[in-house]
């Protein structure tokens, strides 16, 4: 698709994920108990006092350019309470015009910075033609009732101009904030904290990023796009008589209960309890996606296929439930193939999953451990 539609959107969502870029660079900057918040109380504020307007445009910051005047409006407002932060920044990726009095802003005490902004509206005031909008905006932040605020505003108002753009921002999220993270994995990881700042949970609270939130995410994820392998998370398991009882009616103890098998019920369902427990409690803590999980099983399953089919070839009826015990013993006894990236995949997990598929009352014969005796 090569034509770009009428009703295309594309430039007026681009400010927003640069917004979104901003709020995430700022949460890696985030220490001890601090959180970032977006849209809440601005575009991006960090709990320590900081107030960050974002704004993501092409043309050079003039004396009467919108951003500035209307960030101060917005700050004047009755309802912002300044005395909460100790700056006041308006981020841009506007570069200043080479004639507008905002150059050296940042060095200007508050008098000074006020002396500017009263100078830009005289000069305004003697122009012949002007704007509505703009004059009206002059006169609000200038208004003499809120004289006293609007001094408190510029005391810590800071213009941070000519920031990087949106895909150099990126890229410079890329290159500095993925220690650990596998080269071909970097983008995927910047990807997937993009989604977490913006994700229903988040924005549900107050779209509050606490740090310590973001620091478990983030390791979280390093570990899943870390080339180095991982140890499979440890637990103990204690097993009351009266869950191993509420077990013993499961179809996978029955079809141990086929070949005559009782011998390994309690092992059996000890690991199917135990495999349920890692992937609720533990491994949900790494992130791993459905598809590994999918991956995994139907590698574990065919394994198994190929075995009971083998068997089954060998045996006959003497030795029918004899060689389905040997089968069962070969399988579980054998090293589980690694999980994700575990170097240690251990046999208790891999077993309690083909318990788990044998388990299945939608497709009850998907995995049974009675060999069929094949006509000759």
């Amino acid at each position: 698709m090569s034509d770009i539609l009428k009703h295309d959107s594309t430039k007026t969502f681009k400010p927003i994920i640069y917004q979104f870029l901003i709020a995430l660079e700022k949460c890696f900057e985030m220490q001890g108990d601090e959180s970032i918040w977006i849209e809440t109380f601005g575009d991006v504020t960090n709990s320590s006092g900081e107030q960050i307007e974002v704004k993501d445009y092409q043309s050079d910051l003039t004396d009467l350019d919108h951003n500035v005047w209307k960030t101060l409006k917005n700050w004047l407002d009755d309802g912002f309470d300044t005395s909460y932060y100790h700056s006041l920044v308006l981020l841009t990726t506007q570069d200043l015009s080479k004639f507008t009095k905002f150059v050296d802003w940042n060095k200007k005490d508050k008098n000074e910075k006020l002396s500017i902004l009263k100078e830009i509206f005289s000069e305004y005031s003697k122009k012949k033609k002007k704007s509505e909008t703009t004059e009206k905006l002059l006169n609000e932040v200038l208004d003499h009732s809120k004289a006293t605020k609007l001094l408190q505003i510029l005391d810590k108002f800071i213009i941070d101009s000519s920031y990087i753009r949106d895909e150099e921002l990126y890229k410079k999220l890329i290159e500095t904030r993925t220690d650990g993270v596998i080269e071909n994995k970097k983008e995927d990881y910047i990807n997937a904290l993009l989604g977490y700042i913006v994700s229903p949970t988040t924005t549900s609270n107050n779209w509050e990023i606490k740090n310590k939130g973001f620091r478990q995410k983030t390791t979280s994820l390093i570990e899943t796009y870390t080339s180095t392998t991982k140890i499979f998370p440890k637990i103990e398991l204690n097993i009351s008589d009266q869950e191993a009882e509420e077990h013993q009616n499961y179809l996978f103890i029955k079809k141990l209960e086929d070949i005559n098998y009782t011998d390994v019920t309690s092992e059996a369902i000890s690991d199917f309890i135990y495999t349920r427990t890692v992937i609720a409690n533990e491994l949900s803590n790494y992130q791993i996606s459905t598809k590994e999980y999918n991956e995994y099983e139907e590698e574990i399953y065919k394994s198994y296929q190929s075995k009971y089919r083998v068997a089954s070839r060998n045996t006959d009826e003497t030795k029918q439930i004899k060689d389905s015990k040997n089968l069962y013993d070969s399988i579980t006894g054998e090293n589980a193939p690694d999980f994700y990236n575990f170097n240690d995949t251990p046999k208790k997990y891999r077993n309690g999953l083909l318990h788990e598929i044998a388990d299945d009352e939608e497709s009850p014969d998907k995995l049974v451990w009675k060999l069929k005796v094949e006509d000759e």
